[in-house]
Formats: structure tokens, C-alpha cells, sequence
């Protein structure tokens, strides 16, 4: 009987549980249905402002930055691993010339 009681209080719980979530998603669907409409505003709202052309040349210019601020993490990574090599090949260069000294 307790058993029983316990399931259905559980059950309970959970069904309410279930019709909070959908409520939530249901909220959730409609705040981005209205976040794609402002999106939509303001970008029109930007062309209607500036012109297609300007608009364009906007949005080039904001890719190629984006493309030079991602080159430039290359680099630096890459000159972060040729700073490793270098110290790797210190330690090498040392470790060689003490196998040598031991072998003499």
C-alpha cells in the first residue's frame, strides 16, 4: 500500500514535471521566434540605412577580419611549437654531447 502510494505520488511529480517542461519549451520556441524576427529587423533595418552595397562590403570586411584574427592564432600556435622544438632540440643537443662524453 505504501509502495502504491509512493508510485503515485511519483507519478504525480512527474507528470507535473512534464507540463513545466513543455511550458518551458514552449516559451523557449517563442523567444527564438522572436529573437530571428528582431534579427530580421535589424538587418533590414541596416540595408535600408546603409544600402546593399555599403551592406555588403560591411559584412566582407567583418569576414576578413575574423579570417586574420583566426590566422593569427595560427601563428602564434605555430610559433609556440617551433619555441618547443627549439627548447627540445637544447635538450637533445645536451643530452647528445653527454652520451658522447661518456663514450670517450
Amino acid at each position: 500500500m505504501d509502495l502504491q502510494n509512493t508510485l503515485a505520488v511519483q507519478m504525480s511529480q512527474t507528470g507535473h514535471l512534464k507540463s513545466q517542461l513543455e511550458s518551458v519549451n514552449q516559451v523557449l520556441f517563442n523567444s527564438e521566434r522572436e529573437i530571428q524576427r528582431l534579427r530580421k529587423a535589424i538587418a533590414d533595418h541596416c540595408v535600408a540605412e546603409r544600402g546593399p552595397e555599403e551592406m555588403v562590403r560591411t559584412q566582407k570586411a567583418d569576414m576578413l577580419k575574423k579570417e586574420v584574427g583566426k590566422l593569427n592564432e595560427v601563428i602564434e600556435g605555430k610559433e609556440l611549437v617551433l619555441h618547443s622544438c627549439k627548447e627540445q632540440k637544447v635538450v637533445l643537443n645536451s643530452k647528445m654531447k653527454e652520451l658522447q662524453l661518456r663514450l670517450q
